[in-house]
């Protein structure tokens, strides 16, 4: 049996520090990062899950309302390295460290934009903005 250690996050305010970026909406999936403290079969002495997290940079709220000329809105965010990100359905290009930036069209009238963020164990998280046009 391999011994396992689970030590609590700190708080969500320390991932804007971190970052360096306003926080918008900020999920995660988990509250706790495990470390695996028995060597894997790579040779590591030990590995860390991180917790699957999405945040959102901009819009800086969720609810939104533009001018009816405004027919795009800018989507940036970032989410856990190595994670999967879609917003509306659309995989989104996402950097190294989970920066991601994906332009949506708007209809008049009220939207609503869903960002999910997912890993390869099948965990996913998701946030929604609404957004008024109009």
């Amino acid at each position: 049996m391999r011994p396992r250690f689970r030590p609590f996050l700190a708080g969500l305010a320390l991932f804007p520090l971190i970052l360096g970026t306003p926080t918008a909406a900020l999920v995660r999936a988990q509250d706790t990062a495990e470390v695996d403290l028995a060597p894997s079969n790579t040779g590591d002495e030990a590995s860390i899950a991180r917790p699957l997290f999405l945040q959102l940079v901009t819009p800086e709220s969720q609810d939104v309302e533009v001018a009816v000329e405004q027919a795009i809105l800018l989507i940036q965010g970032i989410a856990t390295p190595g994670a999967v990100v879609s917003v509306e359905g659309e995989l989104a290009d996402v950097d190294e460290q989970g920066q991601f930036r994906v332009e949506v069209a708007l209809a008049e009238g009220a939207n609503t934009v869903e960002v999910v963020a997912s890993d390869d164990s099948g965990a996913a998280v998701a946030t929604t903005v609404f957004v008024v046009r109009g």
